[in-house]
Parts: C-alpha cells; sequence; structure tokens
C-alpha cells in the first residue's frame, strides 16, 4: 500500500477521534434567559390587570380597587425601605401596585351606570318626564333603553367619576304642566285656570314657553300652538 494512502487513512483516523473526544456544546456564556410571560402574574397574584378589570362591574368594585391599589403602593414604599425583605418581595410588591394601577386605567374607561336625558317640552308625555333624569346601572341599561323608546341620543353614559345631571326648576314645570293637562278629570275650563295660575307663580320657567307680557292668556297661547302641531 503506498504511502499517500496510509496519509489518507491517518487523516481520517484524526478527524474522527477529534470528534469523539470533543466535549458537548454548553449553553453560550452571557446568553440571558427569557423571562417567562406570566412572570407578572404569578409575582401578582395569577391575574392580570385585564383579569381585574374585567370583574370590575360597579362603582362599589372600582372604589374597592382605589383602596386595593392604595395599601399596595404603602407595601411597596415599604418593602423598597426594608432591604431586609430582600429583592424578590421588593419585586413582587412593585409588580402587584402596576397591575392594579394598570387595572384601574382601564376600569376607569368603563361606563357603570347611565342617566335618560330625553329632550323636553310642554308636549312630552308626562311618562316620560318623570323618567328624566333618573339613573341605572349599566347592566339595566338594555331593558331600560327599549322601555324608555329606543333612542340613543337620550342616554348619557357615566364613569366612575362622572356625576349625573340634577333635574332643575324647569323640568319641574313641565311635570306639573303635564300633570294638569293630563288630568281626564278636569274640564277644559278648569285645565285653563290651572294653567293660567301655574305660569303666574312660576314665571321664570314659563317664560321659556309663553310669552308673559302677552294680552293671550298662557292656556290659550298653548292651545293655539298644540293646534299648529
Amino acid at each position: 500500500m503506498s504511502w499517500w494512502v496510509w496519509l489518507i487513512i491517518i487523516v481520517v483516523a484524526l478527524i474522527f477521534f477529534g470528534k469523539k473526544l470533543k466535549p458537548s456544546k454548553k449553553r453560550a456564556v452571557g446568553k440571558k434567559r427569557t423571562p417567562s410571560n406570566n412572570k407578572a402574574e404569578s409575582l401578582s397574584g395569577s391575574k392580570s390587570a385585564k383579569d381585574i378589570a374585567s370583574e370590575i362591574t360597579t362603582i362599589a368594585h372600582f372604589r374597592a380597587l382605589e383602596k386595593k391599589i392604595e395599601r399596595a403602593e404603602e407595601k411597596r414604599t415599604e418593602d423598597f425601605a426594608d432591604n431586609a425583605r430582600g429583592e424578590r418581595a421588593s419585586e413582587r410588591a412593585d409588580i402587584i401596585a402596576q397591575t392594579l394601577q394598570d387595572a384601574w386605567d382601564i376600569a376607569n374607561n368603563k361606563t357603570f351606570r347611565c342617566q335618560f336625558l330625553p329632550d323636553l317640552d310642554l308636549e312630552t308625555p308626562l311618562e316620560t318626564v318623570k323618567r328624566a333624569y333618573k339613573v341605572f346601572p349599566v347592566a339595566e341599561y338594555e331593558e331600560k333603553f327599549r322601555e324608555f323608546g329606543n333612542n340613543k341620543n337620550d342616554w348619557q353614559e357615566l364613569g366612575a367619576d362622572d356625576e349625573p345631571e340634577d333635574k332643575d326648576e324647569e323640568v319641574k314645570f313641565i311635570i306639573k304642566f303635564r300633570t294638569i293637562v293630563e288630568n281626564e278629570e278636569l274640564s277644559s275650563d278648569e285645565i285653563s285656570k290651572k294653567i293660567n295660575a301655574l305660569v303666574s307663580r312660576n314665571t321664570g320657567q314659563a317664560c321659556e314657553y309663553f310669552d308673559i307680557e302677552s294680552d293671550i292668556v298662557p292656556a290659550e297661547q298653548w292651545r293655539i300652538d298644540y293646534s299648529k302641531k
């Protein structure tokens, strides 16, 4: 056998045994382990901010969440100041506080109540006027929406910190007026007398609907305007 054949055999053998003796590859030094996506959830009590916010369905729930945030912020401050509690305790307190705050941000955009605010005038039925300005939990909205006329423009959505509008004196005047004109037990003359008396006692509100200075009495003004509609 020629010398170059032996040379090839020796080279192949060296390559083969060199691979066998090579240590197995380990994870590259300096390569960081990717944090788990569930780390924040596990440290904050297994619930994400979205999960917590989904459970906030009433203003009472929202206020309770605010109290939790206050307590979480206090604990975060305490753990940060107390090195003896360890880094993990401080990290956990920080994540819990932040998760609750994120939940608050989501819940703060929710609608918790709806207020019925229809356009009102002297021809609005008494039943509708009496319902005006009432506030309902959002869970009752669909039912009341259908019951009150199916008009989305008649409703105002209210967040946790939104205050509903108050019923003013003008609305009270309309209620008194409609109570008179819808009373089937009153004669036409009795209705006229009561309308005129009502206007004379409430000129501040009545001037929105009647010409107080006119020679035509308010009851007659109303009948003329009503006949035109």
